[in-house]
């Protein structure tokens, strides 16, 4: 097995590794750090299950070709006669995949890095990184700056963002990840994404908004130091610190969980509700604004998962760089609103409960060492071993984030 052989072999020899020579305190990302990746491959090395099968399978993941080509283009938002929108490269209508399919391949191979100490991976994950931070556009619709739910691209780049961020620092390892990698990685930040996820967290009350707080707090943190200012246009035009920003975006996070702040909510009740509900993404099927219960997976299913799944990437990432106040915040009833939010799926007060979505159970076993619960036990026990990333925008908790207390 690859873990048992190349990583033994780089490391114990001394053969290509590199990460004898990092600074073991650089890398640390928003679930795990780069040395606590290191740690994880010493027990992979010595056949510990499931480190060694989950190691190999990361690192597979990490060995695949990348199927897009050259990133570092123009992106926009398009719609057909029928009002369907797409996020494409402007160049290549049939590419509309890139920012979803793409981060979770980058995150793999910077994870496999800290793995093996391969410089292979690090150099294609730099790589990678580069040509995104050489691409463009994410505001227009049809060629017409849009920050609205019109704009495709504003949700797969709020999507994308995080993880992107995430495996960017845990290349601080990685002797070749220089400073001018690191400095324009910023400043494509700057001046490119942030004005759009920013727009899209100042005024959406919806899965889209907590995406964009989420990436727009993620922007924030990793331009700390730097001097940098962020500039926001819309709803309102102001010009932030990266540390404002950060502040102000777990901020933005706090509203979509709040039932005081309206933004755009289509629901006469909104934020996380006592019953956990989320009314805006409630409303997408049949269980409605003011349900209290999900009756079957429809759309009100997936996207109140699909909320809840940026709510807790969010909350771990602050819980490590900051405090526990987004798994704390809105306690009601003995629990915080995000714990409420996840019940109303997996333990719903009527008794009328849905299992978790499978390829969204990563965030379950990131939530539970927050919220340990004998029902989010039972949820992670349905899991299948094949299944090992678990999501594409939290991917490969299993190793990096094991559930805790089941």
């Amino acid at each position: 097995m690859r873990v048992l052989t190349r990583v033994a072999i780089a490391l114990t020899l001394g053969a290509s590794s590199t990460l004898a020579t990092a600074d073991p305190k650089k890398g640390d990302g928003f679930v795990i750090s780069g040395s606590e990746v290191a740690e994880i491959a010493k027990l992979a090395r010595k056949g510990v299950q499931p480190e060694r099968d989950l190691a190999n399978r990361i690192i597979s993941d990490a060995e695949e070709s990348w199927p897009y080509g050259w990133v570092g283009k123009r992106f926009g938002t398009v719609r057909n006669n029928s009002g369907s929108k797409r996020c494409v490269r402007l160049d290549d209508s049939r590419t509309e995949h890139i920012l979803t399919q793409s981060a979770h391949r980058i995150y793999a191979k910077a994870l496999a890095y800290n793995l093996t100490g391969e410089g292979v991976f690090a150099k294609q994950a730099r790589s990678l990184l580069m040509s995104f931070a050489g691409s463009s556009g994410f505001n227009e619709v049809d060629g017409t700056a849009n920050y609205t739910g019109a704009n495709q691209c504003a949700l797969d780049l709020s999507l994308f963002l995080p993880l992107m961020i995430d495996a960017a620092i845990l290349l601080e390892r990685y002797p070749g990840w220089n400073p001018y990698h690191k400095d324009k990685l910023q400043r494509w930040l700057a001046d490119v994404p942030y004005k759009t996820t920013a727009a899209i967290a100042r005024t959406r009350k919806n899965n889209w908004g907590n995406a964009a707080a989420l990436a727009s707090w993620s922007i924030g943190h990793y331009l700390q130091g730097t001097g940098l200012k962020l500039e926001e246009v819309y709803p309102e035009q102001r010009v932030l610190s990266a540390h404002e920003a950060r502040d102000a975006h777990l901020g933005t996070q706090i509203n979509m969980m709040s039932t005081k702040w309206k933004g755009d909510s289509r629901c006469n009740v909104f934020g996380i509700q006592a019953d956990g509900g989320i009314p805006d993404e409630l409303r997408r099927g049949s269980t409605g604004c003011n349900g209290s219960f999900l009756a079957k997976k429809d759309g009100a299913y997936g996207y109140q998962i699909a909320a809840i799944r940026s709510l807790v990437y969010h909350a771990e990432a602050v819980r490590r760089h900051m405090d526990n106040e987004l798994f704390e915040y809105g306690t009601a009833n003995g629990q915080p609103a995000l714990q409420r939010a996840i019940n109303f799926v997996i333990d719903n007060p009527t008794g009328q409960s849905q299992d978790w979505k499978s390829s969204e159970l990563g965030i379950l076993r990131v939530a539970s060492h927050a919220y340990p619960s004998k029902a989010t036990c039972v949820q992670l026990g349905k899991g299948k071993a094949s299944y090992y990333r678990e999501s594409l925008y939290l991917p490969y908790t299993k190793m990096t984030r094991p559930q805790s207390n089941c």
